[in-house]
């Protein structure tokens, strides 16, 4: 083998590894739900932003289900914006399990 191969070889190994420890990280995913309090709000594509030193921010879809990944486990308070502007606050818990999980819109 060259030594280019080699190197070559070893660049294939280490994104193989890199790739599967990719694939084992789990998403938590959520599901905003309305209370009598909240009610007029659309939870439909509402804009999640979560701010400080680990932030994230994106959009739920029609059902108000929004996947949250790349935080570390914890509680996260977020900012929540419907399509009329309205502003709702929730709180998310991730911990990394499987399975939707209902977030009521304070």
């Amino acid at each position: 083998m060259t030594r280019e191969t080699i190197h070559m070889s070893k660049l294939i190994r280490i994104l193989i590894v890199l790739s599967l420890t990719v694939c084992a990280a789990r998403a938590d995913q959520f599901q905003l739900k309305e209370s009598a309090t909240t009610a007029g709000f659309n939870i439909s594509y509402a804009r999640v932003n979560i701010t400080g030193e680990h932030g994230f921010s994106g959009v739920t879809d029609k059902l108000g289900r929004i996947t949250i990944n790349g935080l570390p486990n914890g509680t996260y308070t977020a900012n929540v914006v419907d399509a009329r502007r309205q502003n709702k606050s929730a709180s998310f818990t991730i911990d990394g399990k499987s399975g939707l999980k209902d977030v009521h819109l304070q």
